[in-house]
C-alpha cells in the first residue's frame, strides 16, 4: 500500500475527474453550435442533448468531491458544491422552459412521430431529475462531508487516514 501514498495518485484521479468533465461537454459544445436560442427545436434537441451528456460530468463532480474529502481540501469541497449548485439551478431553470418547449413544438410533430417525440421528451426530463436529485447531493452533502471527512489528522482512535476514511493503515510504511 506504500505506493499509494504521496501525491501521485490524487493528481492522476483529479486529472480522470477533469478529464470526465470537459470531454462531454466540449463534445456537446461541438455538437449545438452554431448557437440558435431563438430557435424552438434547437433548444429542445439541446436540453435532450445536454441532459444525455451531463451524467459523465457529474461523475467527474463526484470523484473530485471524493478527492477532496480524502485530501482534506476544502477549497476543493466547497468548490465542487458551488459548481453543483449553480448546475442544480441551470437543470432545472432549463426544465421549465424545456416543458414549455415540448408543448409548442409537439403542435407540429406529425402524427405519426407523436410517440417517439413524447418518448425523447420524457427521457430528457427524467435525466434532467435525476440529474438535479444527484447534482443537489453533490451540492449539499458538503455539510455532511465536513462532518464525516475533515478530522484533524486521524480517526477518532487515534489512528491515521487511508484511502478509505473508514479503514485505518498500519504506520510501517
Amino acid at each position: 500500500m506504500a505506493a499509494l501514498r504521496g501525491p501521485a495518485v490524487p493528481r492522476a484521479l483529479g486529472a480522470v475527474a477533469i478529464l470526465l468533465i470537459v470531454t462531454p461537454l466540449v463534445d456537446l459544445v461541438g455538437t449545438v453550435l452554431p448557437l440558435r436560442p431563438s430557435e424552438v427545436a434547437w433548444r429542445f434537441g439541446t436540453y435532450g442533448l445536454l441532459t444525455s451528456a451531463l451524467v459523465t460530468p457529474i461523475v467527474g463532480l463526484a470523484l473530485l468531491l471524493a478527492l477532496g474529502a480524502m485530501m482534506e481540501r476544502r477549497g476543493l469541497l466547497l468548490t465542487v458544491a458551488v459548481v453543483s449548485g449553480v448546475l442544480v439551478v441551470i437543470v432545472l431553470g432549463w426544465l421549465a422552459l424545456f416543458v414549455l418547449d415540448f408543448i409548442q413544438l409537439r403542435q407540429a410533430v406529425a402524427i405519426g412521430n407523436k410517440a417517439s417525440y413524447d418518448a425523447a421528451a420524457v427521457k430528457a426530463a427524467v435525466y434532467a431529475a435525476v440529474e438535479a436529485i444527484t447534482l443537489a447531493f453533490l451540492a449539499f452533502g458538503i455539510s455532511d462531508t465536513r462532518r464525516w471527512a475533515l478530522p484533524a489528522h486521524g480517526t477518532s482512535r487515534g489512528q491515521p487516514l487511508g484511502l478509505v476514511a473508514k479503514i485505518p493503515v498500519d504506520e510501517g510504511y
